[in-house]
Parts: structure tokens; sequence; C-alpha cells
């Protein structure tokens, strides 16, 4: 063979290899190696002589297959899915109250780390808060129920750092139990603003009951609210004449006056023209805090300040209480002499007690002339506020100076004015024109200067639904009422089509064959009672006109929504289902909404999810 060439390189280290001569075997490989690196065939006799030597050295031969052959052996069995067992029940140590609480404590030197819905179970473990604790604590709280919340407010209260009761907004939702246990602890409270206005509005009726329409309602709310300010000092003389001149206008309502309560009203230092100059001089301490009759209390009480001062009410109580007195000591402290002596001499002779000339002494020329003169057509304050359809109309009057009196009844056209005038009928409705549906006259031989009182019993209104204004001329003067029989009211709510509107009786019950009108559009309701106006390009609150099968009609108040819509969709995607190349299971809980109303989402024709 000649030498160098690869069969001369082959044939002799199979020689050497067979021979087991290592020396040389390894001199031709180094050989072979440097004249030919990539050859094949001294790829074999290294793999045999790999094998050769196992028998003598296995982990070289080992290491040799691992390397050339790029082994790792780390596979694992294949076998059968085995059972996870997990345990059933997580280890309380770890999910434990006590364990949220320490670590919600320790991550913090204050409360931050705690949740205002865990304030309840924090404090019924009565821990020992520090100030700065504290008034995280309340600044923070929502609910009233938090166990010794009141002891924990008068805590507060007592430390430099508080502002006072009102700082933090847990101070306004307290209940009037819970305001009234921390006056207790700190009396001074009642001295301050905020406390009192929180309390007063403890003191208003629930939702479900209104002043307005239930004079009980409002005796009831005016008894508390009274029994409370008696209590305050005389910074709030404001709110006691405020008070206390509802409650007198109550009574006189319904009839019921009382002295006491009317004195009570006068002993309040009031800056108005009539009152005693002498009582500013004898009391100048009570006269520190003289009472605001134009300060509005509405957002405490509801109700509306003194309109024009209270001289009228004044009058019309001593009129009534100075009837039967021979003078007028009782009122004489707190109401300058002139002005009492003026209304004592009126009293008496308006109603006939004694002769005119007795009192009037007691007035100039000009003041008896012009008393005489006086022409009076007033109804009286104990008359029905609202009436029922089958109640009767029967309306008391106070006459002076009328010698003939003439009684017109009208009744309104409710749905014709409300839709050409658009506005509540009062009044001063022009009745120029109409015809009057029942007139009926009366005469008086009273002298001119006594007042008389007549009951007119209005059997012309008969018992349905309607307006009526009855009028009262005599003596170049009127008085007019409004008589209103029944009440429409409405419900409503947004739907797919537009608003649904169901038009109630004056029970609340639904009526049918109604209609309501916006503007010249007329709706009219289905056989059900229920009637759907469309959706509006000028959307918000609009007078509405509603009418029943009658005719009858009133004026209401009605929010027209646009149509705006809406689509919100609650996804849920597992995401040990998301394999390449696998298939996976969204599900799509999707809400459909029109004017901020959910509807059913069947009103979408076609629908398509992209992600």
């Amino acid at each position: 063979m000649i030498p160098g060439t690869e069969d001369y390189y082959y044939y002799h280290a199979l020689h050497f290899q067979n021979e087991r001569k290592l020396k040389e075997l390894n001199q031709i490989l180094g050989e072979w190696k440097n004249r030919f690196r990539n050859s094949g065939k001294r790829k074999q006799v290294e793999n045999r002589e790999a094998l050769f030597l196992y028998s003598d050295d296995p982990e070289v031969t080992l290491a040799y297959l691992r390397r050339e052959m790029g082994l790792t052996l780390n596979h694992q069995q294949e076998g059968k899915a085995r059972e996870a067992k997990y345990p059933s029940a997580l280890d309380p140590k770890f999910i434990s109250w006590e364990s949220f609480l320490d670590d919600a404590l320790g991550r913090s030197s204050a409360l931050q780390n705690l949740h205002p819905s865990a304030f309840y179970r924090f404090l019924e473990g009565e821990p020992k808060l520090s100030t700065s604790e504290l008034r995280d604590l309340l600044a923070r709280s929502t609910t009233p129920d938090l166990p010794r919340l009141i002891s924990l407010i008068h805590t507060d209260l007592k430390s430099k750092e508080s502002k006072g009761f009102g700082e933090f907004r847990i101070h306004r939702l307290l209940t009037k139990t819970q305001l009234e246990e921390l006056l207790v602890l700190k009396a001074d409270l009642i001295n301050s603003a905020a406390f009192v206005e929180t309390y007063m509005n403890r003191l208003l009726p629930n939702a479900d009951e209104s002043m307005t329409a239930s004079r009980s309602v409002r005796e009831a709310y005016l008894s508390r609210a009274e029994k409370f300010v008696t209590l305050l000092p005389p910074s709030f003389n404001s709110l006691k004449a405020h008070i206390l001149y509802q409650r007198l206008i109550h009574d006189r309502v319904q009839g019921e006056e009382n002295e006491k309560r009317f004195l009570d009203y006068l002993s309040l230092p009031r800056n108005v023209s009539y009152l005693n100059p002498k009582w500013r001089e004898k009391e100048p301490e009570l006269w520190r805090y003289p009472a605001d009759l134009g300060r509005d209390y509405r957002k405490v009480t509801t109700f509306l300040p003194a309109q024009g001062g209270d001289e009228a009410l004044v009058k019309s109580y001593l009129l009534k209480f100075l009837k039967d007195d021979r003078d007028t000591t009782k009122f004489s402290p707190y109401l300058g002499e002139s002005w009492l002596r003026s209304v004592f001499a009126e009293t008496k002779i308006t109603h006939g007690i004694g002769k005119p000339s007795d009192w009037a002494a007691l007035l100039s020329p000009a003041e008896f002339q012009s008393l005489k003169d006086r022409v009076e057509i007033e109804f009286d304050r104990t008359n029905q506020e609202t009436y029922a359809i089958e109640d009767e109309v029967i309306l008391k009057m106070h006459l002076k100076n009328v010698p003939k009196l003439i009684v017109k009844v009208f009744e309104i056209n409710t749905l014709n004015y409300y839709r050409s005038l658009g506005n509540e009928v009062s009044t001063d409705i022009d009745l120029d024109g109409l015809v009057a549906n029942f007139r009926e006259s009366h005469e008086f031989d009273a002298a001119p200067q006594r007042k008389t009182e007549k009951d007119f019993k209005l059997a012309a209104i008969p018992n349905r639904r309607g307006l009526w204004v009855v009028e009262f001329i005599g003596g170049g003067k009127s008085s007019r009422a409004i008589i209103r029989k029944g009440a429409l009211g409405l419900i409503n709510r947004t739907v797919s089509q537009g608003e649904l509107v169901t038009i109630l009786d004056e029970a609340n019950q639904p009526l049918k064959s109604t209609a309501l009108w916006v503007g010249k559009n007329q709706y009219k309701s289905d056989k059900s009672g229920r009637l759907v106006l469309p959706f509006s390009n000028s959307p918000g609150i609009r007078s509405v006109v509603i009418q029943d099968s009658s005719g009858y009609a009133t004026m209401a108040k009605l929010a027209l929504p646009r149509e705006e819509y809406r689509i919100t969709a609650g996804i849920h995607l597992d995401q040990e289902s998301l394999r390449t190349g696998g298939k996976g299971r969204l599900i799509l809980r999707p809400t459909l909404e029109v004017a901020g109303q959910t509807i059913s989402v069947s009103e979408i024709e076609s629908a398509a999810l992209e992600l």
C-alpha cells in the first residue's frame, strides 16, 4: 500500500487494533486525523476501540458514547396518569381572620390596609387605637352600626386634633338614638350648629310620609321639632322662631290656636316694627341673639322662611285671644303699646263686643273710619285643603261690610287650559267670557264694622273628577278658591320602543282609555292602559298633560330619554383550555342597554364577536 493514503491508514490501524498494540494505534490515528480530519473510516476504528475498552474501563466507553452520540438519558417512563390528591381544606392558620388582620396591620403602622367593610369585625375585638388610627377609622367609616361607635366618636371629640362635630361623614350618618347618646356624653354639643342640624334632619318624616299632603304627619313632626328646639341655647333663636312660626300656622289651620305657644313665640327677640321698644332695654342679654325670620332652613326643616315678616300671623292670633280678654296685659311686655291698642280695639269692634263707640276712643277717627269701611271676604283657614271625589264641598267664609254677596262656580276645561297655556290653574285665571255653571246671591244686614261667619254648601260641584273655581263677589271685592276633585299621576320606565307610561288615578290604580300630550302630539293608551312614547331628539324633563277617559286632565313632569344604545359583556375563558392548535370554550354574557335601562338582547338582529 502506498503510504499516506486512506487505505494505508485504515488497514494499519485495524492491524494494530487487533494486535492490541495501543501505542502504535494511537500514533497512526493521530497521523490519520491530521491528514484526513473528517474521515469516516477513522471514526469506525475509533468506535471499535471504544467498545474494546468497555471491559477494562466502562466509564471511558460510556463517556465516549454520550459525547459522540449526544445522549442525555433523562427520559422518564410513560405510565398511566396518577390521581392527584389535594387537601380538602386550607390550613386555618393561613386564612383565619386573625391571620389576615395581623398581615394587614403588620404592613402599616395605621389602618390603611383595612377596608371599611372590615371595621365592624375589627372593632368587635375592642382593639386599643392610637389617636391617628382612631381618626383614620372614623374618616373612612360609612355605616353607623359599628360597635362602640359613639364611644369612639366621643373619644375623638375630646382630643386636641378634633375639629368638632361634623368633621367626618360618619357624624352626619348617626341615628337619632345615637345622637342622643352622644349628647349625654358630651352635653356641649347642644351648642354645635352641625349637631343641631343633623338631629333636626333625623326628626323629619320618612320618605313614605308627606307633610304637605297630611296634616297629621306635619303636626307630628312639628311636635318633635318644637320639643327639641326648646332645649337649644339663645344662639339658635332663629331656628326656634322658624319652628314655632310653622307650628302657629299649623295650629291656625287646625283651628287649635294655643295661647301658651303663641306667648313663647312672642318672647323670642325679633327685629320687627310692632315690638315694645322697652323690652330690648330691659333684657339686653336676650337681645344679643335676635331671631332672623328670613333665614332659610329648608335644608333642615323643608319649610320656607316667613315671607314678609310675621305681623299678619301675630295679628290673627291676637284677634282671637283678645276677643274675650279685658285688657292686653299678657301681650304688652312684647308688643308696642299703640299697635297693640289698635288691634285690641279692632278685635272688640269687629266681634261686636260692647258698643263700637266705647272702643273707637282707642283709635284715631281716620283709623276707625278705615276699619268701618274695610271690605273683607276671607276664607276660613280651617277649610279643607284637598277633596276626594265623593267629598261634599263646604266653604266657611268671614265677611265684613258685604251687604250683598254673589257666589259663582266655574268648571274649568282642564284639557284645553293646560294644552293652550301650559301652566297650573291659579286664582288669577281669566274668567271673562266664561259662563258660570252655578250662581246665587246672598244678602246680609250686619253692621259694616262687624265680622260674620257663614258656611256655603256648594252642591253644584258634583262627585266626579274635575276642577272648579269658586268666586265670591261683594262690596267691590272678590275672593276665589280652586276646588280640585280627584287626581291623576303616572309611572314610567324605559323599554326598547321608548318610554312606557301608565296613568294612575287618585288611589294609584292604573286607568284605561287614557292619553298623554307632549306639545301638540297625543299618545293614546292600549287596552291595558299602557302607552309608549318614542325616544326624543331633545331629551330632558318635559311638562306633559295626562287625561282620563272623561277628558279630565292634569299636568305632570316626565323625563324623555334619547335613543342611545350600549352593549357590554361579561366574559369567562378557562386559561388551561388555551393550547396551541386546540380549541377553548368562551362563555359570553352580553347586556344591552338603551338610555341607561337594560333591555332584552333579543332586540339585536345580527351580532358578531371579534377578538
